[in-house]
């Protein structure tokens, strides 16, 4: 990467502004919107196109098409990208930030970079991190504890997962049963116990920084269990659970040089962790915390430069929720979506069975509370959505980069 050049913008916030910089990805919607409260200037590719960011980016937003849910190819890509060269950006960006949709394939990062200079972690980091045998055994090698693994199938034996090397989101998790079919990017992974938790952290490629902690969310299916459901802010995660997951943090950037945002996802049981992976990217939690001018964290860390400190107000806890179709969901543009839902239709949409329609936001002075909120409202507004169908003037079904079953990755 070349940092010299990012480094005259990592030190000058005039000039991180002064430029119009590109993000892209599966949903870009966080980030843009955290771009767009700080005053930055930005064009959009994504494949959701959904309302907040049309708005967060001014309406600079080129659709992604995909041909395979929730995977982008190389065409699309470079047809999105010069469409949005030529559209929005004819001197060209300030920089790219990607979001997910690049796990699988990282050499796509390569194509972008010869655009724009990429902020974040290039393609070989992306491969090193993503690769399950590279990953686990370089938390074999920090000492960080995580569920046993196997790359061969495990055959009748009972309470094991297989995962999909370039999925995320829960979608490339299932139960393992003898015959159910895998692939060459499927790894195997004991079934442990322990609550879904998160950690966002800045990086510079040597150091790390604590951002924030998260609890994860679930909204579980009978094929697919462990499906993405939202995130909340975690600041009752235990103090010594928190030292750990820090420690390892910086152990993962002393041998792996992630730049820039990123997060860790792992279980926690009582006072037992165990790590499952790495984004190395802007993550979803990244829009519980306002406050925070994440762009140019991102940028500037990117470049090697770190903040002297990263506060979140945890005064009131936040989080969201994702609301999935269990029926196939015609949705008109008269429907009133309430104040609290974000990630919402731009248009008239047809949403399949299974698939995101959208979030549902809440904050609370607990996390139980929140999730309480959480629940009450994905209920609310499901029923009336169900109830307020139309079926008339819809001209087109939403495209949701997402199957209703795996295989497959997540936004």
């Amino acid at each position: 990467m070349p940092l010299t050049w990012h480094r005259q913008f990592a030190g000058n916030e005039r000039l991180l502004k002064k430029r119009r910089w590109l993000l892209v990805g599966l949903s870009m919607r966080p980030l843009a919107q955290a771009a767009a409260r700080f005053g930055h200037d930005i064009c959009v590719i994504d494949a959701c196109a959904d309302r907040d960011t049309l708005e967060a980016c001014a309406g600079r937003l080129v659709h992604l098409d995909l041909s395979v849910p929730w995977q982008i190819d190389a065409a699309a890509l470079q047809l999105a990208l010069a469409t949005a060269q030529r559209r929005f950006a004819p001197d060209g960006f300030a920089g790219v930030v990607t979001g997910s949709g690049f796990e699988a394939r990282p050499e796509l990062l390569d194509l972008l970079g010869a655009s724009a200079t990429l902020a974040g972690c290039d393609a070989d980091t992306v491969r090193a991190i993503r690769h399950p045998q590279r990953w686990f055994e370089l938390l074999d090698g920090i000492g960080a504890p995580h569920p046993e693994v196997r790359f061969d199938s495990p055959g009748g034996s009972p309470g094991w997962l297989v995962k999909s090397a370039v999925g995320s989101g829960g979608w490339h998790i299932c139960n393992w049963r003898p015959g159910t079919p895998a692939t060459p990017d499927d790894y195997f992974q004991r079934h442990i116990p322990g609550r879904p938790a998160s950690v966002l952290f800045l990086a510079d490629g040597r150091t790390a920084r604590v951002i924030s902690w998260q609890w994860q969310r679930l909204a579980g299916t009978a094929e697919l269990p462990w499906r993405y459901g939202g995130v909340i802010s975690a600041p009752d995660l235990l103090p010594a659970s928190r030292e750990r997951v820090a420690n390892i943090c910086s152990a993962i950037v002393a041998s792996v040089p992630i730049r820039g945002l990123a997060g860790l996802d792992f279980l926690v049981d009582g006072d037992r962790l165990a790590v499952l992976e790495l984004n190395p990217r802007p993550t979803a939690s990244i829009a519980l915390y306002p406050q925070q001018d994440f762009l140019t964290l991102h940028a500037r860390a990117s470049a090697g430069v770190m903040p002297e400190t990263v506060l979140v107000d945890t005064t009131d806890i936040t989080g969201e929720a994702v609301l999935y179709a269990t029926e196939p969901l015609p949705i008109a543009t008269t429907f009133v979506w309430p104040a609290w839902c974000g990630d919402i239709p731009a248009g008239a949409s047809r949403i399949a069975a299974g698939q995101p329609i959208c979030t549902v936001r809440g904050s609370a002075d607990t996390p139980e509370s929140v999730e309480a909120m959480l629940t009450r409202r994905l209920q609310t507004l499901s029923i009336e959505l169900k109830e307020n169908k139309h079926h008339d003037h819809i001209p087109h079904q939403r495209q949701h980069p997402g199957p209703a079953t795996r295989p497959g990755v997540a936004f």
